[in-house]
């Protein structure tokens, strides 16, 4: 396995990002969730990235599982991925939210 660039990781945390909106439907999807929810997500695909750690021997790569190193790669982007998920859920959210506060002299948006 060759050495990522930083540039080559953001990009796979992006396409990683990409696939996951296509996956489960994008903002309107995300935007159902909390950031207790982002954290169990990211906690669960941690558990499968300690799993393959300990199939690495904890870090004396063993031949006989090859798998484990990339599994650990994909498992780490797919990680980045879900964070950089929750804070975009996170971010609209809070932009909604200040959105719907009235500035000071307007009278409230009763839509």
């Amino acid at each position: 396995m060759s050495e990522m660039t930083r540039q080559a990781i953001y990009q796979a945390i992006d396409d990683e990002r990409t696939h996951q909106d296509a996956q489960w439907g994008g903002p309107a999807h995300d935007d159902e969730h909390d950031p207790t929810d982002w954290l169990d997500y990211i906690e669960h695909q941690g558990e499968f990235l300690a799993d393959s750690w300990e199939l690495l021997g904890n870090g004396d790569f063993p031949d006989e599982e090859p798998q484990a190193e990339t599994n650990i790669t994909a498992r780490f982007i797919k990680i980045a991925a879900l964070a950089v998920a929750g804070l975009e859920s996170w971010q609209r959210k809070a932009q909604r939210y200040h959105d719907s506060i009235p500035a000071e002299g307007e009278a409230p948006n009763d839509e």
